[in-house]
């Protein structure tokens, strides 16, 4: 006899949301304010220092915003030509300006006056950077890099050797004495402005749109792909990939985590040990242009079709505590009697592991400030910033940090810590060392004090073997 049929029970779904990863939650923004501007964003850049305003470029419109209402309050100079870069001095005094017209202009915010107009160019403007608070450069579809004295009103110096338009440029601070400039001949070359002379090339296989650099690494965009580049290495160490052209590159206010954003409208975001996808925003439109506050407070966006997304983020004091836990740790571990304590946990609250690193090195040529170091870096690896905190250094950085492993290499108390140390020294940076004539006598000396400390082992290890004969035999 057969079953009486029954109406099947359907399934359930299963509804739960997954939870979000923390990089997730500490990126997530406010919904975004929107404002409509006449063309295609072309540049944003923000104040170094409180309250990080911020200028936007679209058409012929050059827009300072104000942080706490997000609307612009004055527009700065008047152009006649599309705005295509804009970047604020570190003390948000005066704006240089590049445009279509090929003239660079140096603008007095608070009197929203053109102080300088730099001419030279024989084509469009795309670059203008400070580069110390009296000189700046720019670069332009002329394939020519120019430098400029703001004092004098004169330019220093004309850098040739790009065979197509520049539409990137970068001056790091760490590296005064170098300026990097991508272009769309697919090269990002290195000058040096004490020779005036290109002293490195990459070839990036695309034109290059955009340029970042940290340290001794350079981040390149252009085509489909972001590549990382070791210029001391003078090789590509990871490609990343969009779907779409990649026109826009930021860090976050520490440079831990890298911001990309390309024509596919998606802006991903990058943690930069080994550059792995921590997170994705959609906008509504391809992104042009990227940049996000010291403080991370504010992520703007700019859209080609003139379209800017405002983004913000409240940073209250809990929140300050537990995104900043290392501070916290790091504050609680230099005493206020230390040399430059003031300085120091200024450098850990801004995140700055490696000046922070660095100025503990100096001052553990005082034994009794040693300790101090050894629990910094214990505080690194526990939060495994150590790699990142070692890589990107240049010659002196590295040199005192080997200078320190020599000193502690076979110290009993803290061999264990130095020796983490030079392993991950020597994955990083040991063909480049292999290069460098300081570097192999540096080297040499703590190869020298390991096989001392070898020696001194063997001898305890004879004495040990005789001692056990004796109260053997007795």
């Amino acid at each position: 006899m057969s079953q009486p049929w029954t109406f099947p029970v359907p399934k359930r779904l299963n509804t739960s949301k997954r939870q979000q990863t923390a990089e997730e939650e500490y990126w997530k923004y406010n919904f975004p304010i929107i404002i409509q501007n006449r063309g295609a964003i072309n540049c944003i850049s923000f104040t170094a220092t409180q309250p990080y305003y911020y200028a936007v470029a679209s058409s012929t419109q050059l827009e300072l915003y104000d942080p706490v209402t997000n609307k612009p309050t004055k527009r700065i100079g008047k152009f006649l030509n599309t705005v295509y870069d804009a970047n604020i001095r570190a003390d948000g005094k005066l704006i240089i300006a590049g445009s279509q017209d090929t003239v660079v202009r140096a603008i007095d915010v608070a009197r929203n006056s053109i102080l300088r107009n730099f001419r030279g160019h024989k084509m469009a403007v795309h670059v203008s950077k400070f580069m110390t608070e009296t000189q700046a450069f720019s670069a332009s579809d002329d394939a020519t890099i120019r430098t400029w004295d703001l004092s004098q009103e004169a330019e220093i110096r004309q850098y040739t050797g790009h065979k197509d338009n520049i539409r990137a440029g970068v001056f790091d601070a760490s590296h005064p004495n170098m300026l990097i400039s991508g272009s769309h001949d697919n090269t990002i070359k290195l000058w040096d402005v004490r020779t005036h002379k290109e002293v490195d090339s990459f070839d990036h296989g695309l034109a290059v749109d955009a340029l970042l650099s940290r340290g001794t690494i350079i981040i390149s965009a252009g085509g489909k792909d972001v590549k990382v580049w070791d210029m001391l290495a003078g090789k590509l160490m990871h490609t990343i990939k969009h779907t779409k052209e990649v026109v826009g590159l930021s860090f976050d206010g520490s440079k831990s985590r890298l911001f990309t954003a390309g024509l596919d409208r998606v802006v991903k975001v990058f943690e930069i040990t080994a550059y792995k996808h921590v997170h994705s925003i959609g906008f509504p439109a391809p992104v042009s242009s990227i940049s996000l506050s010291p403080n991370n407070s504010h992520l703007v966006v700019g859209m080609t079709n003139g379209m800017l997304s405002i983004q913000t983020r409240k940073i209250n004091e809990s929140e300050t505590r537990e995104n900043n836990a290392m501070y916290y740790e790091t504050k609680t571990l230099i005493s206020p009697s230390v040399v430059k304590a003031d300085a120091v946990i200024e450098h850990a609250r801004k995140y700055r592991f490696q000046e922070t690193l660095d100025e503990l090195i100096q001052l553990a040529e005082a034994p009794e400030q040693i300790s101090t170091l050894m629990g910094y870096i214990e505080i690194l690896d526990r939060s495994k910033e150590l790699v990142w905190t070692l890589s990107s250094r240049n010659d002196v950085a590295l040199f005192n940090i080997l200078k320190f492993i020599q000193k502690y290499i076979t110290h009993p108390n803290y061999s264990f810590v130095v020796r983490k140390i030079l392993n991950i020294i020597l994955d990083i940076y040991g063909t480049v060392l292999q290069t460098s004539e300081q570097g192999k006598e540096l080297f040499n000396n703590i190869l020298n004090e390991v096989r001392k400390e070898i020696n001194f082992e063997k001898q305890l290890l004879e004495a040990s073997g005789v001692i056990e004969c004796i109260i053997a035999n007795n």
